[in-house]
């Protein structure tokens, strides 16, 4: 539902632009080249090569991978046996992710954020208590919740002696928070089972902060970075964050 009435991104770059021009502050019309092609999360993959962006819109960078793994979808679905090799190889396949994403860093290149996305493409393909989609069991989650430990452990502890090299950078830090992250949707799967948190989602205020949360999302790093930065106007953090929070909503 959310993608059906989500702007795309080239609204927010129109605004993004229109307020850097009125601001009088100078603009790079290649990063609008950029945008327009969806290529400003490249440098997020290929750290050897950069490409101009706009000020105030480098959340969007995430917005390359998912077309990029959007076009690896259609050729997975026009290969099947691929994927049908993937759900009996599991170990295997994971271990070999794991390994590629390390050597591959080394090189320049970072493939964990496609990794993210069939992740949770395969997982949601589970079926661990005989019904389709439902991949928390007791079992996966008590896994989780360990890596979690782990993972969350070893990045505290390389970012005391490791910090600012390719291994922590691109590596513990980027597996630490993957693992964290799909730890917290499984915890919120686990609630929402519950019979409030069910009645919840379902409420008319909770669906339309679902349907707001992508379009504030696009628009609100503007005014923390950039010609509109708001901590450059106000001294007080306060009223700070409450124009911040108009802003962003306007």
């Amino acid at each position: 539902m959310e993608a059906a009435y989500s702007p795309p991104l080239w609204c927010a770059v129109i605004i993004c632009l229109v307020i850097t021009i009125i601001m009088k502050a100078p603009v790079d019309w290649k990063s609008v080249l950029t945008y327009f092609l969806c290529a400003q999360g490249v440098s997020r993959v290929t750290f050897n090569f950069g490409v101009s962006t706009l000020l105030g819109m480098g959340q969007a960078w995430f917005l390359t991978v998912l077309v990029v793994c959007y076009v690896l979808m259609l050729v997975l679905k026009k290969n099947p046996s691929f994927e049908n090799y993937v759900k009996k190889h599991e170990s295997m396949v994971c271990v070999i992710a794991v390994v590629l994403q390390i050597a591959l860093c080394y090189v320049g290149v970072q493939i964990i954020y496609f990794l993210q996305f069939f992740v949770g493409y395969f997982l949601s393909k589970l079926d661990t208590e005989g019904r389709q989609n439902n991949w928390i069991s007791k079992k996966v989650f008590i896994y989780l919740t360990v890596a979690s430990i782990i993972l969350g452990g070893a990045r505290l502890i390389a970012n005391r002696y490791l910090d600012g090299t390719i291994f922590y950078n691109r590596i513990i830090a980027r597996w630490s928070f993957s693992i964290i992250a799909i730890w917290l949707i499984a915890v919120l799967i686990i609630i929402c089972k519950a019979k409030w948190a069910e009645k919840m989602v379902q409420s008319k205020p909770w669906k339309l902060l679902d349907l707001t949360s992508y379009p504030l999302f696009l628009t609100h790093y503007m005014f923390l970075t950039g010609p509109m930065k708001v901590m450059g106007w106000l001294p007080s953090v306060p009223l700070q964050l409450t124009v911040f929070a108009m802003l962003t909503a306007l």
